[in-house]
């Protein structure tokens, strides 16, 4: 079984969280505010809360890249086709088939292969690739 976690940036340090997502009605605005908690492995070790920008937001597929990289949905993958060519696929989350699309390829035929190279958050240039 797969573990399921997400991760986000922070609105606070604008770096990435990874942890578990949910959110909550926002008592200074009429919206939801996203927040990932993780384990904090510091002093006290209590459970870290972060507000995170809701268009980050990315669930963890289950997989590792081959150089054991978690990929998430959003991530760029690269990988080598059967003839030897090299290949940057997108991965996101399919509604329709409650699965990770992997750019409409098989995961059995890149999945030796693939390698995380950036997302679409920070390295929206490769999707024109």
């Amino acid at each position: 079984m797969r573990e399921i976690k997400f991760r986000g940036k922070s609105l606070i340090t604008d770096e990435w969280v990874y942890g578990f997502y949910y959110n909550v009605p926002d008592c200074r605005k009429d919206n939801l505010r996203h927040i990932i908690a993780y384990p904090n492995n510091g002093p006290g070790r209590q459970t870290l809360h972060e507000p995170i920008n809701l268009d980050t937001l990315g669930q963890y597929t289950g997989l590792k890249d081959i150089k054991g990289i978690e990929i998430y949905e959003g991530d760029f993958l690269i990988y080598e086709s059967f003839g030897g060519k090299r290949e940057i696929i997108e991965v996101w989350y399919e509604d329709d088939w409650a699965a990770f699309n992997f750019g409409n390829k098989k995961l059995s035929y890149i999945k030796n292969t693939m390698e995380v190279i950036g997302n679409i958050y920070e390295n929206p240039e490769l999707l024109e690739v």
